[in-house]
């Protein structure tokens, strides 16, 4: 047990360093397009597509790293009722956390299926097979995944706190 707690530590420290690298990427490639376009009428005509990757990956690797800490938006209203109920807020938690595993499963497969059935068409600047620009999502909501899994581990071995968060 302790090898698979490792391997989704490591994942979720990989996950951060995607974030900074794509946060420091895009500050740059932003930066560097507007001072070439205003300052020198030369833009960076390529900027602009992988602008638009940088963030989708930033969303979906950010969105994992934020499945992982609980800190997504959810509605509270059931979650509030049950403070006093320990036992059964953390049943909720993991009832919502399985019915939320089971429906990012499902949006992997429809993920990938989005990549297979785009695989042809390029993007309009780089031509670069949408089947890459697709692939960040079904990618991203897997991580999501391993970061819930390490969550509900975490729950389980720790117990949940008064605020039904993981204690740690």
């Amino acid at each position: 047990m302790a090898m698979i707690d490792g391997f989704l530590e490591e994942v979720e420290h990989f996950l951060k360093r995607m974030c900074l690298i794509l946060v420091i990427g895009l500050s740059i490639l932003v930066f560097t397009s507007v001072f070439l376009r205003y300052l020198f009428n030369s833009p960076l005509e390529w900027a602009d597509e992988v602008v638009g990757f940088f963030i989708l990956g930033l969303t979906y690797f950010g969105s994992a790293v934020a499945c992982g800490r609980r800190s997504q938006i959810y509605v509270e209203l059931l979650e509030s009722s049950l403070k006093k109920k320990p036992g059964a807020l953390k049943w909720l938690r993991i009832v919502t956390d399985a019915i939320v595993m089971i429906v990012l499963a499902l949006m992997v497969f429809a993920g990938l299926q989005l990549c297979i059935d785009c695989r042809t068409q390029k993007t309009g600047i780089l031509l670069l097979s949408y089947f890459w620009v697709y692939l960040i999502m079904p990618v991203g909501v897997a991580f999501m995944v391993l970061m819930m899994i390490k969550r509900l581990r975490m729950d389980m071995q720790k117990g949940f706190g008064a605020d039904g968060r993981a204690a740690h």
